[in-house]
């Protein structure tokens, strides 16, 4: 419900990964459904964020070739992790995820 009242967040994914003392590691392999545009990236942006709010790792998602964004949570008080996307001023494409992987 926050996010969407947020009004910024086009999509995300949640993770449940459940509370812990042990580290948990999410892999998320990711691409553009656009090729990078001569200006640069096409408006792609992916980023890795807790129930509370706290941003874990950010990255541009440009072009259409696979990447990874990893992050390893170290707060024994996360039990969520949500994938946030957006793409602004594209008409059409998306941020595609390939593969979600969570390691303890």
């Amino acid at each position: 419900a926050l996010l969407n009242q947020a009004e910024g967040v086009t999509r995300f994914i949640s993770v449940p990964v459940g509370a812990s003392a042990d580290p948990v590691t999410l892999d998320i392999t990711y691409s553009n459904g656009s090729a990078t545009g001569a200006s640069g990236c096409q408006n792609g942006q992916i980023a890795i964020v807790d129930q509370a709010g706290k941003t874990w790792k950010v990255a541009s998602a440009c072009g259409t070739t696979q990447q990874v964004l990893s992050a390893t949570i170290t707060d024994a008080s996360v039990t969520e992790l949500f994938i946030l996307m957006t793409r602004n001023t594209d008409s059409s494409g998306g941020i595609r995820i390939w593969k979600i992987d969570t390691t303890r």
